[in-house]
């Protein structure tokens, strides 16, 4: 018996000896701050370097060779049209070879054509972002899902392109708006859209947001990400990516309608 109790015993304690080291090493994963700053890390792309076409670290005649070679019609795997275009209107073209030239031969400075803002560009039917304003409806309150779509472009646009945008009721004091409709249910594109659907489209160089319930907040969160490259985590944004040039062509249009119907809560 006693020999029984003491391999027992001798079991046990080595069954908890093991047991210390296995208990030790589990850990969970706490979702904090810093593991999305992992992420971050893993999901950004805007490495890119103006001019540096080849992405060998190094600004010179072969980048030229590069861009004359796309020009043609030779492929060229290694191009990046980021780094590329140098005069940030969208596609390659002789200017940016001779500009790329230029700069190579002193005359002028590849940083004369580059700026710290994520976009270099941005342009809504092919006018500068700078020609608009953001405009919302009369009646629309502070409390208003179409007044927090506003909020919203007017926060992070000026993060992506340093440039500032005024909210205005009715009609746009820039030549061209960002126009921002709350759409009643009852009205034929209120039937179409549904619960929490939104409609925008680009006409005549403005661009025109129709959204029910939040559609409109939901219409300027693909914007901002879809175009200007932000990625909206835990109530915080990082830029997943970097360009020179973004367009909402004339002529553009999405209409989004959710596959299921919200249920509201308080």
């Amino acid at each position: 018996m006693k020999r029984f109790l003491s391999l027992l015993l001798c079991t046990v304690m080595i069954l908890g000896t093991l047991a210390v080291p296995l208990g030790a090493a589990y850990k969970p994963i706490e979702l904090d701050e810093d593991n999305f700053d992992i992420d971050r890390g893993i999901t950004r792309d805007d490495t890119f370097v103006l001019g540096d076409v080849n992405a060998d670290d190094a600004i010179n005649a072969e980048d030229s060779i590069v861009i004359r070679a796309s020009i043609v019609g030779v492929e060229c795997s290694e191009v990046a049209l980021n780094a590329a275009d140098i005069n940030a209107d969208g596609k390659l073209s002789a200017a940016d070879s001779y500009i790329l030239k230029t700069c190579m031969a002193g005359r002028s400075k590849i940083s004369d054509f580059e700026n710290s803002n994520q976009i270099y560009r941005f342009t809504i039917g092919g006018y500068d972002i700078s020609e608009f304003s953001i405009v919302i409806e009369e009646k629309c309150q502070f409390s208003d899902n179409e007044y927090m779509a506003a909020e919203l472009f007017q926060e992070f646009i000026p993060q992506a392109t340093g440039v500032e945008l005024t909210i205005e009721r009715t009609t746009s004091s820039k030549a061209h708006g960002i126009y921002i409709h709350d759409v009643d249910k009852s009205s034929e594109l209120g039937a179409e859209l549904g619960n929490e659907g939104y409609k925008y489209e680009v006409v005549d160089g403005d661009l025109h947001i129709y959204g029910t319930d939040r559609g409109n907040m939901y219409a300027a969160y693909e914007i901002l990400e879809d175009y200007l490259g932000f990625g909206f985590i835990n109530n915080d944004y990082l830029f997943l990516y970097k360009q020179r040039y973004v367009d909402i062509e004339e002529g553009f249009s999405r209409t989004f309608v959710p596959g299921y119907r919200f249920r509201m809560s308080k």
